[in-house]
């Protein structure tokens, strides 16, 4: 989840932990925080971006089939569904299982996010009693 590396800030999954020894590790860590909140905001919104693409998928796998079919045409339509049924279901069950997994991934983004603000501001903490 986190693609780049970092000198002063430790991730383990959600948890982020910060343990500058000096003022200029406060500072260099303070700006390693900023950066990597900006890249996981972008990560965030990437994922929204395949979420919501993801729910448009779904839906219009279940309003093709949710369409009132009546005639002659209506009838060949229902057997070349029937031919192509087997498609349709897996891509919905995919589409469900993004959404999901996308969701939880946005929610642990967030959860980092709340927890490198609390970091940020123990580190400002420190520097102005430094």
């Amino acid at each position: 989840m986190i693609p780049t590396q970092t000198r002063f800030v430790i991730f383990e999954g959600t948890t982020v932990m910060v343990a500058p020894k000096s003022a200029d590790e406060a500072k260099a860590a303070l700006k390693e925080l900023r950066h990597k909140k900006k890249e996981l905001a972008w990560r965030k919104k990437s994922l929204q971006r395949d979420k919501k693409a993801a729910e448009a998928r779904a839906e219009r796998t279940t309003r093709a089939k949710s369409r009132r079919k009546t005639g002659v045409m209506a009838t060949l339509r229902t057997v070349m569904d029937a031919f192509t049924a087997v498609p349709r279901l897996v891509s919905r069950a995919n589409a469900n299982a993004d959404i999901g997994k996308l969701d939880r991934e946005c929610t642990a983004i967030d959860e980092t996010l709340h927890n490198i603000d609390s970091a940020i501001i123990q580190v400002q903490g420190k520097l102005l009693h430094t």
